[in-house]
């Protein structure tokens, strides 16, 4: 004998499993593909992000990569001068390291006396004074209170080309980048 009755209403906790369900699913796709949080492990990019500051990354700045895979679908050009990179440490894969890039494929990158020098051309810099700062423990251990030379540097963004002689002047032609 068949009713024409409303069907009998679904169990709420069965809502809200699919529910949480579709927004993991979601959440774990938009992290591996699209857009990543990391926290800044040291202070070597002090003052401008200093350790323990989380940073959001886009994924596809450099092409498209099927989540979890690393193999590529679409790949665009490289990163820059300039340019704030995060990448696995070689060493310890779990490490993520951030740092910004200052050459490029087929640049002779050089730090004399503490200047950088890209192909034979000192990049120019201004010293802004100390800065001090506090590094993390080591092992979880309380941070420790640190100081470093602060600079304002430019990086050439174009192609850096060091004069005919290899002498120079310390003036570098072209775009600027302040860092």
């Amino acid at each position: 004998m068949a009713t024409d009755g409303p069907p009998a209403p679904r169990p709420l906790w069965r809502d809200l499993a699919r529910s949480a369900a579709v927004a993991v699913t979601l959440a774990l796709l938009l992290r591996g593909s699209v857009v990543e949080s990391f926290s800044i492990p040291s202070g070597s990019m002090v003052p401008t992000l200093e350790p323990g500051d989380r940073v959001f990354v886009s994924k596809l700045a450099y092409g498209v990569r099927l989540p979890f895979t690393g193999v590529a679908l679409v790949e665009l050009p490289g990163p820059r001068r300039g340019d704030v990179i995060v990448f696995h440490d070689p060493r310890d894969p779990s490490q993520a390291l951030v740092k910004r890039v200052v050459g490029v494929a087929g640049d002779r990158v050089e730090l004399r006396e503490q200047v950088l020098w890209l192909n034979g051309v000192p990049q120019p810099r201004a010293d802004l004074g100390e800065l001090s700062y506090e590094e993390p423990g080591e092992g979880g251990g309380p941070p420790r209170a640190d100081t470093c030379r602060r600079f304002r540097e430019s990086l050439a963004l174009g192609r850096v080309e060091p004069p005919p002689d290899q002498e120079t002047d310390g003036v570098v032609t072209g775009s600027v980048i302040e860092v």
